[in-house]
C-alpha cells in the first residue's frame, strides 16, 4: 500500500538532481560578478581585437564585418584593435563588472574606433 524503500530512494534521487540540474543552469546561465566584459561592434570591414594582461599577454580574434562580439575578459586589461595589421587605437584599464561598448567606424582605410563603460 505504501511505497517500498526502493521506490522512495527513487523519487528522492529524482528530486535531488532536478535540484542540482536546475541549480546548474541557473549558474551557468548567471554572469560572473566583478569581470570586465566587451561588446565590440564592426562597420563594413574586419576588427582585430587583442585582449592582453599587465603582462602583456593575451590573445587576438576577429569580428567579422558588419556583426557584433560579446566576451567576458576577466584577467586582461586592455584591449587593442587594429585593422589589416596596423593599431587603430587601444583603451584600457577594462573594468571589474561593466562592459566596455565598442563600435567601429569608418572605412577599412580610414578606420576608427569609439569605445564607452555602459
Amino acid at each position: 500500500m505504501g511505497f517500498t524503500f526502493g521506490k522512495r530512494e527513487m523519487i528522492v534521487g529524482l528530486l535531488a538532481a532536478g535540484a542540482l540540474a536546475g541549480t546548474g543552469g541557473i549558474a551557468a546561465a548567471a554572469p560572473a560578478e566583478n569581470v570586465p566584459e566587451l561588446r565590440i561592434s564592426s562597420a563594413g570591414y574586419a576588427l582585430e581585437y587583442t585582449v592582453v594582461n599587465g603582462n602583456g599577454d593575451g590573445f587576438s580574434s576577429v569580428v567579422e564585418p558588419n556583426s557584433t562580439r560579446e566576451r567576458q575578459a576577466e584577467g586582461f586589461t586592455t584591449v587593442r584593435f587594429s585593422v589589416n595589421g596596423k593599431v587603430v587605437n587601444a583603451y584600457g584599464p577594462l573594468e571589474a563588472g561593466r562592459t566596455l561598448v565598442c563600435n567601429a567606424g569608418g572605412t577599412a582605410a580610414v578606420p576608427n574606433v569609439k569605445c564607452a563603460f555602459a
